[in-house]
This record gives C-alpha cells, sequence and structure tokens, in this order.
C-alpha cells in the first residue's frame, strides 16, 4: 500500500560554535583499517565489563534522557542523541573526547548509512537526514500523526529506511534513503505494535520489538510475510520482556532492551536466553533505569547502552 507523497525539503547549515578537530588519532586509524581489510567484526562477549561512562558534554552540561546512540567508524565518532536538551552530542570514538553537538528539536532514533549520513527522527513527527562531516541538514520530511519511536536502515539489500510509529496499530513505513520519499508499509501482522528493528542480513529478515505485547518477533524480508514470536512474553522472570525498546542483532546473538524491567537480555538465533544482566538502579554500573537502545562498536566489541533516565550512557566490554 502506497503512502501520500510528501514534500522533502533542503534546509540551511546546522549551526555549532565548536572545533572539529578532523585529525584521527593514529592507533585510531591503523585498528579501523586493519580491521576493515580482515572484514571480521567483533562481537560482542557478554561479559558487561564497564569501560566509561557518558553523562556530560565537554563544557559540563549533564545529557537529559537521551534516546539514542551509534557509532561512526568512518569518522570515529559516538553519536547520541540528547533528547531532553534539543541537540546531537558528538564525542571520539575511542578517548571518549567530546568534539561538538547540532542544535535538532526533540532528537529521536536514529541511524547511518553506508556513507555515515546521519537518519534521525526529530519532535516525532519528521525524519532528517544530516551529513555530519559538514553539519548540513540534507533533507528532511514530515508528516502529521507520526509518532517515531524507531529508525533503522536495512544496508545490504532495500537501503530503505524502516520507521516505527508508535501512533496506531501495525505501523511500520519504508521511505527512500536518498531524498525521504514516503513509499509503502512493511506488512506486519495487526497484533504487533512495532516499537525498533534490527536486521539480519546473512537471513534478510528483521527483529522487532513490540512495545506493548512485550515480545520479540521475527519476520522474513522475502516474499514470505509470516512473523514468528521469537522470544519474550510478560513478566519478570529471565527471557521474559516489559515493554522491551531497542534491540541489536550482533551476527551471533540478539540483544534486547528490557526496558521496564531494566535490564539487558541477550538471545540466540533459536530463542534460548544467553544472558541476562542489570536491575533498577541508579548509581552503580551495573543498574539501569529504563534502557533505552543498544549499539555495537563492531572494532573492538564495545556495547553501548543508553540508560535513559539515569541520563548516561554506559560502555561494556
Amino acid at each position: 500500500m502506497s503512502l501520500p507523497s510528501v514534500v522533502a525539503t533542503t534546509i540551511c547549515v546546522l549551526e555549532d560554535r565548536c572545533h572539529i578537530d578532523h585529525t584521527l588519532d593514529a592507533r585510531v586509524l591503523r585498528e579501523f583499517k586493519n580491521k576493515m581489510k580482515n572484514g571480521k567484526r567483533v562481537k560482542f562477549s557478554g561479559k558487561f565489563k564497564h569501560v566509561a561512562t557518558i553523562s556530560e558534554d565537554g563544557a559540563g552540561k549533564v545529557l537529559k534522557h537521551p534516546n539514542d546512540v551509534k557509532i561512526s567508524n568512518q569518522l570515529s565518532m559516538i553519536i547520541i542523541s540528547d533528547f531532553l536538551n534539543d541537540r546531537i552530542l558528538c564525542f571520539q570514538l575511542f578517548s571518549f573526547h567530546y568534539l561538538f553537538s547540532i542544535p535538532l528539536n526533540r532528537p529521536g532514533r536514529m541511524d547511518l548509512n553506508r556513507n555515515d549520513d546521519l537518519i534521525i527522527a526529530s519532535n516525532s513527527m519528521k525524519v532528517c537526514k544530516i551529513d555530519l562531516r559538514n553539519r548540513n541538514e540534507i533533507w528532511s520530511v514530515e508528516r502529521a500523526g507520526l509518532a517515531i519511536c524507531g529508525i533503522s536502515i536495512e544496508k545490504k539489500h532495500s537501503h530503505r529506511i524502516f520507521v516505527c510509529d508508535a501512533s496506531t496499530r501495525n505501523p511500520c513505513i519504508q521511505i527512500r534513503e536518498q531524498d525521504g520519499t514516503f513509499l509503502s508499509y512493511f506488512e506486519l501482522s495487526e497484533l504487533y505494535h512495532p516499537f525498533a528493528i534490527a536486521f539480519d542480513p546473512i537471513f534478510n529478515q528483521a527483529f522487532i520489538s513490540c512495545y506493548y505485547e512485550h515480545v520479540i518477533v521475527v519476520r522474513s524480508l522475502d516474499h514470505d510475510t509470516n512473523t514468528k514470536e521469537l522470544v519474550g512474553g510478560y513478566g519478570e522472570q529471565v527471557g521474559q520482556l516489559r515493554q522491551p525498546r531497542g534491540i541489536l542483532w550482533d551476527g551471533t546473538q540478539l540483544i534486547v532492551c528490557d526496558c521496564t524491567n531494566c535490564r539487558i537480555q541477550l538471545f540466540s538465533l533459536d530463542g534460548h536466553v544467553i544472558k541476562s544482566f542489570g536491575s533498577k538502579g541508579s548509581h552503580q554500573v551495573d543498574q539501569f533505569w529504563y534502557p533505552a537502545s543498544v549499539c555495537l562498536n563492531e572494532l573492538n566489541g564495545e556495547l553501548f547502552v543508553v540508560d535513559n533516565t539515569n541520563h548516561r550512557i554506559l560502555v561494556y566490554q
């Protein structure tokens, strides 16, 4: 089913007062080149050894309900959507040093394309494409009534942007990455409310967290539109979920933000629990308060967790 066309607009250069250091540390560049040459991606170990915490910018201004985090290996950069501060924050990937910020109204979920341009939700109803190198907004599209809760790009086959819309049932929308044109709905059983999507490029399938149904479902991206519940079911026991949000497939395991249970759970492809980590709290590095999203540094296997209501990003090996 096709959606009404939306006019895409190219906006002005985004302003920022901070200086960018474009020079990569030699060690970082060398590690990046070696990893890319070997074609190996480092998986998350599951040990949850704490490495770092990001809770403020370079001027000491603290995060306020961060929504998402992404890694750009090409730019050696950590990108954070700092929701209530109305800005995108960028840090150096391995030193965690603050680089610069980009103002954006209520930044939400995001993803990076093959060129490491940023696709990000703004104010729930708008999707923007931003050139992080020059901090230019390439295009933005807005559709009244949207309540965007998830964004992910299928990078191997269609290169389309998949948007999860919380405003209605079965609201998964596909957008053309080049210009932001709304294309079609991604068919999903009307039983489910998708919140976030992760892709498995090997088997060409999508993992979808369903917030209100407390499950993770899997659906083929090929001709088969059948949806299968992989893990979850409402509850607090290990293997059960309450309001799952961000998800990540690292090639061997599915990493799930079990939001209301305030923990991270790791599952195998056949649905078995590999590990459950964390509890509700604010003071320890093994405590979360509504974890919202996860991201993996594929160069060294570090897992970044958005600890939303504790206003911080936790990094683990």
